[in-house]
């Protein structure tokens, strides 16, 4: 188990770069080498960071020189999670250490009731987070 990356900011700010260039219909697909100068993240990440949001189903992408990666939907219909989804798929927030040594610390059922309780304490916050990124879409961070 490991906890979040940063690649879910970089997945929004790619998203929402996506939109803007193309609002300016500058670009129908936007190219690798745009964005990463554009947002500062090198290719090798952003490619990364643009499999899986290609794999989700969020972005389309088009190959040759006019190619590159485009929205599959408007940003009023992709919701916070459905990015966090496809960037952390199904890491967790919290890591949970569970290789010290038992004999030393408490009685082993207490320990482990001691170890499920923090478990599910940790777990109910992580689900009330993805309660939290159901409820906004994209187009929520941008200004009103």
């Amino acid at each position: 188990m490991s906890a979040y990356s940063h690649a879910f900011s970089q997945a929004i700010e790619i998203l929402l770069y996506i939109h803007f260039k193309s609002s300016e219909k500058k670009y129908s697909y936007l190219s690798t080498s745009v964005m990463s100068k554009g947002l500062n993240i090198p290719v090798p990440t952003l490619n990364k960071v643009l499999t899986k949001l290609k794999n989700a189903q969020l972005l389309v992408s088009k190959a040759g020189p006019t190619g590159g990666v485009a929205l599959n939907k408007s940003i009023d219909e992709v919701t916070l999670m459905e990015v966090f989804l496809a960037i952390e798929n199904e890491n967790h927030l919290f890591s949970i250490h569970k290789k010290f040594n038992r004999e030393v610390l408490y009685e082993t059922e207490i320990l482990d009731e001691i170890t499920n309780n923090g478990i599910r304490v940790l777990n109910e916050a992580e689900n009330s987070m993805h309660d939290v990124l159901k409820q906004y879409y994209l187009a929520d961070l941008l200004p009103k």
